[in-house]
């Protein structure tokens, strides 16, 4: 569901919000690998080979509000359907 409207948009503003929507849909590729769905294994290789998945970079460059948070969320409009939260990994 989420990586169809992964690439919609495009500039900077959109930036973030792509990246953490592709990693939401990341969780839940290895969610459905992990009880024996492997129909999406193929995106969530994609996803792992092209540098597309929110990470320790894109935390760092985040506001201190929003690190106080602890999560994440896309701000933009087009994602405005999307109600997961994508939590700070412990390693960041």
């Amino acid at each position: 569901m989420y990586i169809t409207k992964l690439f919609k948009n495009v500039g900077l503003r959109y930036f973030f919000d792509d990246r953490i929507v592709a990693s939401l849909a990341h969780e839940s590729f290895k969610v459905a690998e992990e009880n024996d769905y492997s129909r999406f294994h193929n995106s969530l290789v994609w996803l792992e080979e092209n540098e597309v998945l929110f990470g320790r970079s894109q935390w760092f460059m985040l506001d201190a509000n929003k690190k106080k948070q602890g999560y994440v969320k896309p701000g933009s409009e087009c994602y405005k359907w999307v109600e997961k939260k994508l939590d700070k990994d412990p390693n960041w």
